[in-house]
């Protein structure tokens, strides 16, 4: 899914139904029902989406939990949280692996945060090209 197609489900576009989930349920990761801040919730069937089971209500999720900023994958495991996820058609465990690079652009703000530190990494490059050479 592109940049584009997830700002779009995110702005309450069309629903895309998921291919894999967490492990480990919403409440593990720190996601909460945005309508009641409930914690009876789990994965939709629809990605990027939450099921409230008291607003029976599919929803996106205001806050992504631990996703909403760098995640120390040891520390997590440490605390018993698991980043390995289920494919939903075959039933089987993908395992975590930083080289799949399993938190590519699953959140918006995630997508913000790289867009943000390629404009600061633009800035810094255009800053030191441009400032003069101090002489010793």
């Amino acid at each position: 899914m592109n940049r584009d197609e997830t700002l779009a489900l995110l702005a309450g576009g069309p629903k895309v139904k998921r291919t894999h989930c967490y492990r480990q349920g919403p409440n593990r990761y720190e996601i909460q029902c945005p309508k009641d801040g409930g914690h009876k919730i789990t994965w939709s069937e629809y990605e990027r989406r939450i099921w409230c089971y008291e607003c029976h209500e599919d929803y996106i999720p205001e806050h992504a939990g631990i996703f909403d900023g760098p995640i120390c994958v040891e520390l997590s495991h440490l605390l018993g949280i698991s980043f390995d996820r289920l494919n939903v058609k075959t039933g089987r465990v993908v395992p975590f692996s930083a080289a799949n690079d399993v938190f590519n652009a699953t959140w918006v703000q995630n997508e913000s945060l790289r867009e943000y530190e390629k404009v600061v990494k633009e800035k810094l490059e255009a800053d030191r090209r441009t400032k003069p050479k101090e002489k010793p």
